[in-house]
């Protein structure tokens, strides 16, 4: 869907909210409280009235929108601008499309964004083949650790997932503990041969350790890993520069590669409508 395209589906609040009630209910409005098929729709509240208990239930509660003063319309495109640019889109880009003064309540909804993804993206484990290794990325002018995991393709041997995640130290019980977040015990697991990674074997199904003669021997052994370590560290560096938070960027990374066959902007209403208010990023 190019920007003409995406103005004309949602040119008023009206769309987008029939949009959103579309995605949340697809087989129709049910009553939370008792069960009921029947409402009746107040648009000035942007709420269901059950007919038969009387319950009722706004459409953004308990949503990324949720008691947020900003329309839907101003939303929908925040979601489009972040997940059409291919390249990402910063804060203050954002604020700028979306005629913002301050810059800060585009940053704050940036951050907002990042959580849904996070929370998409913990919803999956890794599974069957994967690569692991660590990196350091920048973090607010700092070196930060960074233990990276991608799964392969049975057939090509190609990427098909990958998670980050941020690490304290390079401890084994560190990495280990990371590991287990992000992979599935049932996978096979490839790392170099550094002892902190010696007790992988005992958390998944096999550790294969790679072992390596010269630091240039971890693009032969591991090499799917090293590529997306580098389009990771491009992908903030290019559009984001010097960030905090850099977890929230590995995630939003991370979902937009993990879903790159798809579409981004129907996948980030379903992550909208699983964004849990109370969750915040570490």
């Amino acid at each position: 869907m190019n920007l003409l395209e995406f103005q004309d589906r949602f040119a008023d609040e009206d769309s987008c909210e029939s949009y959103l009630i579309q995605w949340r209910w697809p087989d129709g409005y049910v009553c939370e409280a008792c069960g009921s098929k029947e409402a009746w729709y107040m648009s000035a509240r942007r709420s269901f009235e059950c007919s038969y208990c009387h319950h009722q239930r706004s459409i953004t509660a308990d949503t990324l929108f949720h008691a947020s003063h900003t329309s839907l319309q101003e939303w929908f495109l925040a979601l489009y601008l972040v997940t059409e640019s291919k390249k990402g889109i910063s804060a203050l880009e954002l604020a700028h499309h979306l005629g913002m003064k301050d810059s800060r309540r585009a940053a704050r909804m940036k951050k907002r964004i990042q959580e849904a993804m996070t929370m998409r993206n913990e919803h999956y484990l890794l599974q069957g083949f994967v690569e692991l290794d660590e990196a350091v990325f920048t973090e607010a002018g700092e070196n930060t650790n960074v233990l990276v995991a991608v799964s392969l393709e049975e057939e090509t041997g190609h990427p098909k997932y990958v998670r980050f995640q941020v690490v304290e130290n390079m401890k084994a019980a560190t990495l280990e503990s990371a590991a287990v977040r992000l992979i599935d015990p049932s996978s096979d697991i490839a790392t170099d041969a550094h002892p902190s990674h010696n007790n992988l074997g005992e958390h998944f199904n096999e550790h294969i350790p790679c072992k390596q003669e010269k630091p240039s021997d971890a693009a032969l052994y591991l090499p799917w890993v090293h590529v997306l370590i580098s389009n990771a560290k491009r992908f903030i560096n290019g559009t984001h520069h010097a960030v905090n938070h850099l977890q929230g960027y590995l995630e939003e990374f991370s979902w937009r590669f993990n879903r790159r066959f798809c579409n981004l902007f129907n996948r980030m209403i379903v992550a909208s409508i699983s964004y849990k208010p109370a969750y915040r990023l570490q």
